[in-house]
C-alpha cells in the first residue's frame, strides 16, 4: 500500500511541477520580412520612400508588378528589422519616375518590387 501511495504522490508532484513551469519561447526569427510603402498616409516622394519609418510590415511581396514607377513592397533580412519596424540601417535608396513620384532602386534589401 505504501508503494501505491508514494507512486501516486510522485505523479501528483510531477503534474504540479509541470503546471507551473514556463515553456521556453523560441527566439528564431523569420529569415526575411516584408514591408509596403504607406500610401494611406504619405505621398511617394524620394524623401518619403527613403524614410524607413514610412514603410509598414506586411505578410508577403504581394502583387506588385515590378515596374519602375512607384515604390510598392520590399523584402529585407531580419538584421534590418526590429519587431515589425524597419530599421534605418536598411538604407533605402530611391529615384524619381515623375515629379513627386519615386521608386526604390537599392539598399540593404533582398527583393525590390515597385509598381505602376
Amino acid at each position: 500500500m505504501k508503494r501505491y501511495f508514494f507512486g501516486l504522490l510522485a505523479i501528483v508532484a510531477a503534474i504540479g511541477a509541470a503546471a507551473f513551469t514556463t515553456p521556453k519561447v523560441a527566439t528564431n526569427k523569420l529569415a526575411d520580412s516584408y514591408f509596403e510603402f504607406d500610401y494611406a498616409h504619405y505621398s511617394p516622394t524620394v524623401a518619403n520612400v527613403e524614410d524607413e519609418s514610412k514603410w509598414i510590415n506586411v505578410t508577403d511581396l504581394g502583387t506588385c508588378n515590378n515596374s519602375a514607377v512607384k515604390a510598392c513592397r520590399i523584402e529585407v533580412a531580419s538584421t534590418y528589422v526590429s519587431g515589425s519596424t524597419l530599421l534605418s540601417t536598411a538604407a533605402i535608396q530611391a529615384t524619381t519616375s515623375s515629379p513627386n513620384v519615386a521608386y526604390v532602386t537599392s539598399g540593404n534589401i533582398v527583393t525590390i518590387r515597385n509598381k505602376n
